[in-house]
C-alpha cells in the first residue's frame, strides 16, 4: 500500500479522482499497489512536498509504507520549484547540490537561495530520510528517461527503491459516446481494426481502438486531460446498449492503464 500525494493543479485534481476510482496501481508487470488516501499538496514545491510527506507520516492515517507521487517532470527530473514562486526548480542537478558536502553558503549561491532556505530544505530532507519510506513511485512525464533522475530521487528521499515513467504521463476523465453504426465508428477511428486482445497506439499516441469479430468495438481518443470514449455495436438487443457502454468503458480503462503503466518505468 502507498500514500498518494498529487500536484495542486488540474493534473493533480484528475489524479486524485483517478486513484479514488482505481486505487489498484500497476508498478511492474503483474505487480500492483493500493494507493491510499490520495490528496494534493497545496502550493506544490519541493519545500511544501517535503513538509507534506513529513506530515503524512507523522499522522499516519494510512497503512502502507510506500509513497506514490504525481508531479510534473521531464528528462532533467522534477519541474516543481524549490520554494513556491522561486526561480530554481527541483531538477536532479539541484537536488545533487543540496545533497553535496558544499557549505550552506555555496549551496545558496548555486541555487539562488538564502542560507536559511538551504538549511530548511536540507533539514526536511533529513527528516524524510529518517521516515525510512520503503519505496516511491513517481507519476510524471519522462522522469525515468534518465536513470540518474531516479537514482538521485531515491537517494534524496532515502527510500529503498524508486521508479518513474520514461514516457509522457497524463490523467483525465472519460466521456462515452455511442456510434450509430460501424461506418461512424470507422470515421471516428480511421485505423486498423484489431482483435479484442490486441492494442494499437497510433504514432501520435492519440487513438486507441479495439474491435471484436462480431463487429462490436470501442476506442479512445485522447486529448489533454480528457479521454473521449467512442463505442460502436452493429446490432443492439433490448437493454444491451447501456450494458455494453458501461462494460466497454470500464474494460478499456483497465486495459489502457495496465498495458501502459506496466511497461514504461525506470526502477532503481
Amino acid at each position: 500500500m502507498a500514500k498518494g500525494l498529487m500536484m495542486h493543479d488540474e493534473f493533480g485534481v484528475q489524479a486524485v479522482r483517478y486513484y479514488t476510482r482505481f486505487p489498484d496501481e500497476v508498478v511492474e508487470r503483474g505487480i500492483s499497489i493500493i494507493v491510499e488516501r490520495p490528496s494534493r499538496v497545496p502550493h506544490t514545491s519541493l519545500s511544501e512536498l517535503l513538509k507534506a510527506i513529513i506530515q503524512a507520516w507523522s499522522t499516519k492515517s494510512f497503512e502502507g509504507s510506500d509513497l506514490l507521487l504525481v508531479t510534473h517532470g521531464n528528462e532533467r527530473g522534477l519541474t516543481m520549484r524549490l520554494f513556491p514562486g522561486h526561480r530554481s526548480d527541483a531538477r536532479s542537478d539541484n537536488l545533487e547540490v543540496l545533497m553535496s558536502n558544499d557549505s550552506e553558503k555555496d549551496k545558496a549561491t548555486k541555487l539562488y537561495l538564502t542560507t536559511a532556505q538551504v538549511r530548511e530544505l536540507v533539514d526536511h530532507m533529513d527528516q524524510v530520510r529518517s521516515l525510512k519510506i520503503s519505496g516511491i513511485e513517481f507519476r510524471g512525464c519522462n522522469i525515468g528517461r534518465q536513470s540518474r533522475n531516479v537514482g538521485l530521487l531515491k537517494d534524496f528521499l532515502g527510500t529503498n527503491s524508486a521508479a518513474a515513467p520514461d514516457v509522457l504521463s497524463i490523467y483525465g476523465f472519460a466521456i462515452p459516446d455511442v456510434a450509430r453504426d460501424s461506418g461512424q465508428m470507422d470515421r471516428w477511428f480511421p485505423c486498423i481494426s484489431l482483435s479484442l486482445r490486441t492494442r494499437l497506439f497510433r504514432s501520435k499516441g492519440s487513438t486507441f481502438r479495439i474491435s471484436s469479430e462480431s463487429g462490436s468495438g470501442w476506442g479512445v481518443r485522447a486529448r489533454p486531460l480528457v479521454s473521449r470514449v467512442m463505442i460502436c455495436k452493429r446490432s443492439w438487443t433490448p437493454g444491451s446498449k447501456h450494458d455494453w457502454r458501461r462494460y466497454a468503458l470500464e474494460l478499456s480503462i483497465e486495459e489502457l492503464r495496465h498495458q501502459t503503466k506496466a511497461r514504461v518505468s525506470t526502477r532503481r
